[in-house]
This record gives C-alpha cells, structure tokens and sequence, in this order.
C-alpha cells in the first residue's frame, strides 16, 4: 500500500500544505498592508489604494499595543492605566 491510500496521511499533508498557503498569503497581505507605495502589483495581485498617513500608523499600533495588554491583564483590575497610555 503506498501513502496516498491511506485516508489519515493525505489528509494531514492537505492540512500541512494549506496551512502553509495560508501562511504565505498572510505575510505577503501584511508586507502589501505596511507598504509606503501607492500602487503594488505582486504576482497576479495589483492594488491602487491610498496610503495611510505616520499618524493614522501611529494610532492603530497604539491601539494594538493596548488590546494585546488588556489581553494578558483580563483578570487583574487596575486603578491607574500604565505610563505611557493616554485614556
């Protein structure tokens, strides 16, 4: 019996290999996303789009930074926000 019979080896390289799709779909969307250029063309992918200004940047990794601490903090209660953090 060779390895493509058996039902539970294809279906573990099918995950494997589409995790691994994913993956790179991902990092090249994340790149494209923090790109400074207006118009990108990657493979059969081509986007016009409108840059998103420092400050805007500035604002969502802030607000990232702050969902990634609320995150690990969910059980503790805090009475004053940590240094740094504007409320």
């Amino acid at each position: 019996m060779t390895w493509w019979m058996n039902a539970s080896s294809v279906i573990l390289i099918l995950g494997a290999c589409s995790a691994c799709s994913v993956s790179v779909i991902y990092a090249i969307c994340v790149n494209m996303r923090l790109s400074r250029c207006k118009r990108i063309q990657c493979c059969c992918l081509d986007c016009d789009r409108t840059v998103e200004t420092a400050e805007e940047m500035a604002m969502e990794f802030k607000h990232d930074e702050r969902r990634q601490s609320n995150a690990g903090q969910s059980n503790v209660t805090t009475t004053a926000p940590p240094e740094g953090v504007d409320v």
